[in-house]
């Protein structure tokens, strides 16, 4: 029976085979991936594909939470102003942002007349009670996103720094 030998070492027997892209790999080779034994340029991409999750995922957070804010705040300064009209509208202002996302997830309701009612009594709601309750539920989603994005480029770095042969 023939030995394999490592992918990243001919002088060293295999241990193990990348569950990902089949490689035989040594001992010091072999890196640990959701229980999975895979190879360092397999780690590499896991990494690097979480990297560009999670940047993306902060950055979601990071523009709804802005944007969030800022109906919030106009809408609570239209709401001030006194007036009945500017005083609903205030309220709606309040509700866009989490509306459209709830609404954003394919669904067809906006085509019906039902619809609409739904979303603006859906939008005095969200506007008064859910907004600054989910500005703080995305902030701290925003927080973990962006930890999850540190730990993940630390660990490209610890990566690098123990394959160089990857560079």
């Amino acid at each position: 029976m023939e030995q394999k030998v490592c992918f990243y070492h001919a002088d060293r027997t295999a241990t193990a085979v990348c569950t990902n892209c089949g490689a035989p790999i040594c001992g010091e080779c072999t890196c640990t991936c959701n229980d999975n034994k895979i190879c360092p340029s397999c780690y590499e991409t896991v990494i690097k594909q979480n990297i560009s999750d999670f940047t993306r995922l902060r950055n979601s957070y990071i523009v709804y939470v802005l944007v969030a804010l800022a109906f919030y705040v106009v809408g609570w300064i239209v709401f001030l102003q006194g007036s009945l009209g500017l005083f609903l509208i205030g309220i709606l202002l309040m509700g866009i942002p989490n509306v459209y996302r709830f609404f954003n997830r394919g669904r067809g309701i906006l085509a019906t007349f039902r619809g609409w009612v739904w979303i603006i009594l859906l939008e005095i709601i969200f506007g008064i009670v859910a907004t600054p309750i989910l500005i703080i539920v995305n902030l701290n989603r925003l927080v973990k996103a962006a930890g999850g994005l540190s730990y993940s480029k630390k660990q490209l770095a610890d990566c690098m720094q123990n394959y160089p042969f990857l560079n």
